[in-house]
């Protein structure tokens, strides 16, 4: 059994070791073992370097990394400086655009992809120039699969190359509403569950508001799988600094839909610790420090040749054109509830929000203007988004000359929250003062971690629930200052209806959102940081490893009360196909969990299946399958927390476990009635 991670240092190691720390290319051996090892590697790096500002300027903002005032995205962390890795990636995010309607480029597009990913970065792509499904093609000699058909290539793509040899890809889909496969395109999560790896949005413009059966179909969607989200282009486009030329190309993003961009454009995000100011002005500063790294970075694009995937050559010129053009960095926050409760301020203040944000805004700015002043190079903006802008932020230099293009971008953050502390990760609200969070760690075993935020109170305070229509007032006030967009998920309880789903989707039009994600408590299996809800209290893991030709590794989650929650199962190194059909074991465990049947009549159904493998655990003994051994690991977890209740028999005539010995002596079916006696 594997200990559950209760402390902050403790799990920041256990995430150095398993994805930050580089390898001797030899011996494999991790040769960072704390975060102030991975910032120094950066910090060596980037001042080896000469830039058009100081480098004493640049090592002041890197330490103020290393003090955890703000953090660098994964890419960076995996790989600046790294001396023995190939493809060195320093971008999060490539919107790719739209996918030309071609057998030969779309593969080109996969192979696009696939490099991407092994750069650690994330992509995103628009189906909407393919043509419908059933079209003719080669001259009425064959029909198209269409978008619905191609979106699978992709997804497995994303699903099989891990971004930086170290993480799963991340992509996102978009389709315009008119297309003709709509439909079938905003249907497809709900029929593919497998297809975990792709997130789907639709671009919601024109008369798309009058089409009401497909607002219905995507609130259903939503409600049943979290899946399509909404983009509105247009939006995108009137609140961002792009110059005319560029602007009706604004309608692209990346897998979280932060950063919104022409094709080809990259970002790399940076993200500022809300948690470690004090004032307003503190939101200045890291801006403006921010910026002068995210330049730094950018600088060894252009000047060294750093940071972008090399191959296809195709690829690396499109990228490489688009950032010399833009010159894109996208700096955000995380712990902004958090930094709200400790200050007194409600979640839902959107004036203390938006100071934040301009200040973020103002500083970024900036410090944008003094590499423009060093350089003698100025890039193009929008003049009445500039004008608005200026105004908007609080920015009163003289001098309205900028190196970049962007400078914001929301994003929500991930286990770089974990190096600032933060439990309340991006622009989310704070839910708990701790957060569980589930993750394969070195030796392949599922292990808990349940962290504590700073603001803990020394009383015990509810935190209310947020509704739907003040979340979106949060995420509007901070979409209108990013100069691309910012990324939060509308959470929403389990009891919310289908309808209730679609009024939000009115609502993000009534506040001009750029994008809408809204997630439905308990619509999907899978979960990565998870809140503790109160009825819930704290979850506790047991980790079950046995042993035979390749090892299983079991994890049992329970409440405080002893019911199992949830089961998550791995094999090993097994293959992507065995350890795939286990992975979905375990989710189908853990949705039966969740739908009130007991633990006994899962046990009933698994036990004793044999495959012609046996497995051992020297707590529960042998095994004679994966499904066996689920059942005996929740067994054991049952014995451990004195729960074990009479297990059912299969029902002769509904065929369901769930007939039970009643007071008479005799067996009875709870579910049709039928009895024994």
């Amino acid at each position: 059994m594997t200990d559950v991670i209760t402390d902050w240092d403790d799990f920041e190691r256990a995430l150095i070791y398993q994805r930050y720390s580089i390898r001797h290319p030899k011996t494999s051996e991790r040769l960072e073992k704390t975060y102030e090892d991975i910032i120094d590697r950066i910090t060596n790096f980037i001042l080896s370097r000469k830039y058009p500002v100081s480098n004493d300027l640049l090592s002041e903002a890197l330490q103020m990394a290393r003090n955890r005032k703000f953090t660098f995205a994964t890419p960076v962390l995996m790989n600046l400086g790294n001396p023995y890795t190939r493809r060195g990636g320093f971008y999060s995010c490539f919107p790719l655009g739209p996918i030309p309607d071609s057998t030969k480029d779309i593969l080109r597009y996969i192979e696009a992809c696939a490099s991407i990913f092994q750069y650690a970065g994330g992509v995103g792509l628009d189906f909407s120039s393919l043509r419908p499904e059933g079209s003719a093609v080669d001259q009425a000699q064959g029909v198209s699969s269409g978008p619905v058909g191609f979106v699978p290539m992709f997804e497995a793509t994303s699903k099989s190359i891990a971004a930086g040899g170290k993480r799963r890809g991340a992509m996102l889909g978009q389709l315009d509403y008119n297309h003709p496969d709509i439909f079938k395109y905003v249907r497809l999560k709900r029929d593919r569950r497998d297809l975990w790896s792709i997130n789907i949005s639709v671009n919601a413009f024109g008369d798309f508001w009058e089409q009401r059966d497909l607002i219905k179909e995507i609130a259903l969607g939503m409600w049943t799988s979290g899946d399509p989200g909404l983009l509105f282009p247009d939006v995108l486009a009137e609140h961002s600094p792009y110059p005319p030329k560029l602007k009706p190309l604004v309608r692209y993003v990346n897998p979280c839909a932060e950063y919104a961009s022409p094709p080809f454009s990259v970002c790399h995000l940076l993200t500022g610790n809300a948690l470690s100011a004090e004032s307003v002005s503190d939101f200045e500063a890291l801006g403006y420090y921010m910026t002068h790294i995210g330049n730094a970075i950018l600088y060894l694009t252009l000047k060294h040749n750093m940071g972008l995937p090399k191959e296809p050559k195709w690829l690396y010129h499109k990228l490489r054109e688009r950032v010399d053009q833009i010159h894109p960095v996208g700096i955000g926050l995380t712990g902004v509830a958090e930094y709200l409760f400790k200050k007194g301020y409600k979640y839902t203040d959107v004036d203390r929000i938006s100071e934040m944000y301009t200040a973020l805004a103002r500083g970024s700015l900036i410090a944008s203007n003094e590499w423009a002043l060093s350089t003698k190079v100025e890039k193009e903006w929008d003049p009445t988004y500039k004008d608005e802008h200026l105004s908007l932020v609080g920015y009163t230099k003289r001098s309205r000359k900028f190196w970049n293009t962007t400078t914001l971008s929301q994003a929500p953050t991930g286990s770089v929250s974990q190096f600032l502390r933060c439990v309340s990760t991006g622009l989310e609200p704070l839910e708990s003062f701790q957060v569980k969070r589930q993750f394969l760690n070195s030796e392949n075993e599922f292990q808990t971690v349940i962290l504590k935020s700073s603001v803990t109170p020394s009383n015990p305070t509810t935190l209310p629930f947020i509704p739907p229509e003040e979340q979106i007032k949060v995420v509007s006030t901070v979409q209108q200052i990013s100069h691309t967009s910012a990324s939060k998920t509308i959470n929403v309880p389990k009891e919310t209806t289908v309808e209730e789903i679609e009024e939000i989707i009115y609502t993000a039009r009534k506040y001009r959102l750029k994008g809408l994600t809204v997630y439905r408590r308990g619509c999907a299996l899978e979960s990565i940081v998870e809140a503790d809800e109160p009825e819930r209290d704290v979850l506790i893991g047991q980790t079950y490893k046995f042993k035979g030709l390749n090892n299983i590794y079991i994890t049992v989650n329970r409440s405080t009360s002893g019911k199992p929650i949830e089961v998550f199962v791995s094999t090993g190194k097994s293959g992507n196909v065995v350890n795939g059909l286990a992975m979905g074991l375990g989710r189908l465990v853990s949705l039966a969990l969740r739908s009130g049947t007991r633990p006994e009549v899962i046990m009933k159904s698994l036990s004793g299946i044999e495959t012609g493998d046996f497995y051992v655990n020297s707590r529960v003994g042998r095994v004679t399958s994966i499904c066996d051994a689920v059942a005996k690991a929740l067994s054991d977890t049952l014995q451990s927390s004195g729960k074990v209740e009479e297990l059912f028999d299969l029902c002769p005539k509904c065929q369901n476990y769930t007939l039970t010995r009643n007071g008479q002596g005799c067996k009875s079916c709870s579910r049709c009635g039928y009895s024994t006696c």
